[in-house]
């Protein structure tokens, strides 16, 4: 397919209609993906979301293609002994987890090659969090399926059951923490994530949890 003016796509419709409304307020097709993939951080959290990572290729124009590699990262305390014992618990868990680096990431894309402010670009994916989206085919399947696992943590089960039943296709789901969390990220950057309150947050939960 060929567009004169413009074309977004995702796995999901209203991560793509994020890219799209950027597009239409003046930005490029970096601050397109970039929306699409905090948006895909709400609408889709199995696969998009802030705490995993990812990769990037851009083609300025007239200039070379730059790859973006911001995939999770070992943390830095990480023990040979740490890394047997998470193998053998069949990587669930904290213990299990990598740094994430698609904040880092998304931002460091749309500085380098973005026309907009990070707070307009990540504006879509705020609204969604905090005023709700509509729960679609494939991210319903998702959270049937994983209902019994959100069981084990009270957390997780309080932001994607908040019924103590899994949501269905059509339903409206809000993630008002997540959409603070997200505008951290808009106001502050990578700080708004990897330190501070956030940070806190996220390091508090995993000594909770193991």
């Amino acid at each position: 397919m060929h567009s004169k003016l413009g074309m977004v796509t995702s796995v999901e419709a209203q991560a793509t209609r994020a890219g799209v409304a950027v597009l239409e307020a003046g930005g490029n097709a970096v601050d397109a993906a970039v929306a699409v993939g905090y948006a895909l951080a709400v609408t889709h959290p199995s696969a998009g979301n802030i705490g995993g990572g990812g990769f990037l290729l851009v083609r300025p124009p007239g200039g070379p293609t730059v790859a973006i590699d911001f995939r999770e990262v070992a943390p830095q305390g990480l023990t040979q002994a740490d890394f047997n014992a998470m193998i053998e618990a069949k990587g669930v868990g904290p213990a299990a987890s990598g740094v994430p680096g698609s904040v880092a990431g998304l931002n460091l894309a749309q500085r380098r090659f973005g026309k907009l402010k990070l707070s307009e670009v990540m504006q879509p994916a705020i609204d969604l969090a905090s005023k709700g989206h509509i729960i679609g085919q494939r991210e319903g399947l998702t959270l049937g399926w994983s209902h019994r696992a959100l069981r084990n943590n009270p957390e997780a089960r309080k932001a994607l059951a908040p019924k103590k039943k899994p949501l269905k296709p059509g339903q409206r789901l809000f993630r008002k923490d997540l959409g603070r969390t997200l505008e951290r990220i808009a106001q502050q950057g990578d700080a708004g994530f990897y330190e501070g309150k956030t940070a806190e947050a996220i390091v508090a939960a995993m000594e909770k949890t193991g």
